[in-house]
């Protein structure tokens, strides 16, 4: 079994499970995929503070003004759990099973059509009906 580095100072209990559980599966890790999943551990302990809170209160809560609005926790909660889910993909760790990285995806936005070139849509829709 390979040495698990020492769980960082100030990791809760939930925290200290994903830093144990991260580096058994996967030694070797780099410094800055270290850095990634202590930020990680810090986000679950986060997330785990934010989930006590929701088990005792009510998803919406009246405001002053007499509005209802959404509990801050439970939005929060949901914010962290985004944040959560992409730090550990950012991590792109092999399957334990099958030792495979998840793909890598270009980032989203817009991009060029495949096979445009420099002809645009409406050009070619001319030359078709030309007969060219």
């Amino acid at each position: 079994m390979s040495d698990i580095p020492a769980v960082p100072e100030g990791l809760d209990e939930r925290g200290a499970r994903l830093w144990a559980s991260v580096h058994e599966q996967h030694p070797g890790l780099t410094d800055p995929e270290r850095e990634v999943v202590l930020e990680a551990c810090r986000v679950a302990d986060r997330l785990e503070r934010l989930d006590a809170i929701c088990r005792v209160s009510e998803p919406v809560i009246e405001t002053d003004k007499g509005g209802l609005i959404a509990h801050p926790a439970f939005a929060e909660s949901r914010q962290q759990q985004n944040l959560l889910k992409q730090l550990v993909a950012s991590l792109r760790l092999p399957d334990p099973a099958s030792g495979k990285r998840p793909q890598s995806r270009p980032a989203r936005g817009v991009q060029a059509p495949k096979g445009a070139g420099s002809v645009s849509s409406l050009d070619r829709m001319r030359q078709r009906a030309s007969g060219a």
